[in-house]
């Protein structure tokens, strides 16, 4: 078949969780179809693919209204956030992503003869109007952004209370919508597959899960620095720079109160202002590493204190996969087969998630013993076996589409 992929970011290299999963979904699917990706650039040069694929990039451009939150008339930029919280008809996860040029280049594709169309996240979903309408399409929820939504309202009061509310709505009035207008759905667990049936009711999802690549993160034969902690992801993600903050004032000091030698290593691209600040003595902010593999060796602990998120959380395949010891908040397990205790250690209070990481990097046999339960794990998670899922996925609708 030949199947348009449309993608919030180019994957090349895989530098992100997002990426990662469209990077490996897409080789997945180049053994056996001819591929086209359209997809923003943000003032990068990408890698070449690694595998067939033709490329068409298009920057991305901040939105006018965007462009005019910032703008040094606070009249102005107030109206705009105005517009963009109420009267625009897009939840803020998706409003961002509007482009006059993206719309341009879909409308030139849309006279190509696709097969199928591959829609890499939900923000993707608000070109469905340029596409053409008698092809079929796949919407991949990497993140079912109104279980996000939800859960974020629940945790506010009054009127940030009523305004998570009526965003929570809008996300996932648009959800619903474009759900509708696709021929099939994916989530990233089974947890996500029954939501998006709840809450959009509709049958045809199919859970393709996240992955990791365990030929290539595989344990190390060196013994980890004592007391050594790390942090990984893309620090542009706005919960992974608050999990660091989080971590640096909530969580840290009372490691450091029991264990002086502590020290968390952040390993991640584009750490903003307020991640960087974070820097001393017990905490070191790395960036962008060009192998991640490094920081894992040498790690002791691999600490994952998301507060909030959605999907399934590839740095905690990537940890396991590595055979280390991992603590983390329900919200990093989520929607994954890792075991309270057996696998990794869940804790979700401040004082109980420090006492979990002062424990472990003081046991090296419980660490050891984590870490390979942990590997046994992501096994089940190898993107090769996940490609091949999606793969018979792709090839029922084929079969479906066939018999109309």
């Amino acid at each position: 078949m030949r199947i348009l992929a449309l993608s919030t970011a180019i994957p090349f290299p895989p530098s992100s969780g997002g990426k990662l999963r469209t990077f490996h979904l897409l080789r997945a699917l180049s053994d056996r179809h001819e591929l086209k990706l359209v997809a923003f650039t943000y003032g990068e040069q990408p890698d070449s693919p690694p595998f067939p694929v033709q490329v068409i990039a298009v920057p991305w451009e901040s939105p006018r209204l965007y462009r005019q939150m910032t703008n040094s008339d606070p009249a102005l930029a107030q109206r705009a956030a105005d517009a963009l919280a109420s009267s625009h008809s897009e939840p803020w996860c998706v409003s961002w992503a509007e482009s006059a040029a993206m719309s341009d280049a879909l409308r030139q594709l849309a006279v190509e003869p696709f097969d199928l169309i591959l829609l890499e996240g939900t923000p993707m979903a608000r070109f469905l109007p340029e596409l053409p309408p008698e092809v079929p399409k796949v919407l991949d929820f990497m993140d079912v952004y109104t279980c996000m939504a939800l859960r974020q309202s629940a945790g506010k009061k009054g009127e940030e209370r009523a305004s998570a509310v009526r965003e929570a709505e809008r996300v996932r009035r648009f959800e619903h919508q474009a759900a509708l207008l696709c021929d099939r759905c994916l989530a990233v667990s089974h947890a996500e597959t029954q939501a998006v049936r709840d809450l959009f009711g509709i049958e045809q999802v199919d859970t393709i899960a996240n992955g990791v690549d365990t030929s290539y993160f595989v344990p190390g034969d060196e013994e980890p620095e004592f007391a050594s902690l790390l942090f990984t992801g893309a620090m542009s993600y706005r919960p992974n720079a608050e999990a660091v903050q989080h971590f640096a004032n909530q969580i840290l000091p009372r490691i450091v109160r029991d264990l002086p030698e502590a020290k968390l290593h952040v390993a991640g691209a584009a750490p903003p202002k307020e991640v960087s600040a974070l820097a001393a003595p017990h905490i070191a902010i790395h960036g962008l590493v060009p192998d991640m593999r490094v920081y894992h060796r040498r790690a002791s602990v691999v600490v994952v204190p998301l507060l909030r998120g959605g999907g399934t959380k590839l740095k905690v395949l990537e940890a396991a996969a590595m055979g280390k010891a991992i603590v983390t908040t329900s919200i990093g397990a989520e929607g994954l087969a890792f075991r309270h205790g057996q696998d990794l250690i869940v804790a979700d209070q401040p004082e109980e998630f420090a006492d979990a990481v002062v424990g472990l990097a003081r046991d090296r046999v419980l660490q050891r013993m984590l870490g390979a339960s942990a590997r046994r794990i992501a096994l089940e998670y190898e993107w090769n076996a996940i490609g091949q899922r999606l793969g018979e996925v792709i090839d029922s609708l084929s079969v479906q589409i066939a018999a109309r």
